[in-house]
């Protein structure tokens, strides 16, 4: 972790709201700084984000403590569904998640679009977050 830098936001993904007591209308935005994919050596995509926090239209991010960016390294030593075009879950004939390897798959899509698209990024963040990535610890 490190102070948040100035500069500019590549993209901002809206997640949800704190769901502790007292906190509920507090929304949360996931703020990308940087992105990278290093496709040689470590297989792996490079994210550095922070998330900031508003109520009512007004930034609170001051009232919490984590008010450092973070790295986040998403790699092939991370399993992540399989998802079909509308985003929904694949499932095996037995009715399990299918899980593939994270980078492999990131890079599938990328290929399947022919671009690299920051949509896709974005849909791994919510994804995250409904894993509870992003969810306050005591």
């Amino acid at each position: 972790m490190e102070q948040m830098a100035k500069g500019r936001i590549l993209l901002k993904q809206q997640i949800s709201n704190l769901k502790e007591v007292g906190f509920e209308d507090i929304e949360r935005t996931v703020n990308v700084m940087q992105a990278h994919i290093d496709g040689g050596n470590y297989e792996q995509f490079y994210v550095n984000y922070f998330i900031s926090y508003t109520r009512d239209g007004v930034d609170v991010s001051h009232l919490f403590k984590n008010q450092t960016s973070y790295d986040w390294y998403i790699n092939n030593n991370e399993l992540i569904q399989q998802r079909d075009e509308n985003f929904e879950p694949v499932l095996d004939d037995e009715g399990n998640f299918i899980l593939l390897p994270a980078f492999d798959y990131i890079m599938g899509v990328f290929d399947s679009l022919n671009a690299i698209s920051y949509d896709v990024l974005k849909v791994y963040i919510l994804e995250n977050d409904s894993d509870g990535k992003w969810d306050l610890t005591a």
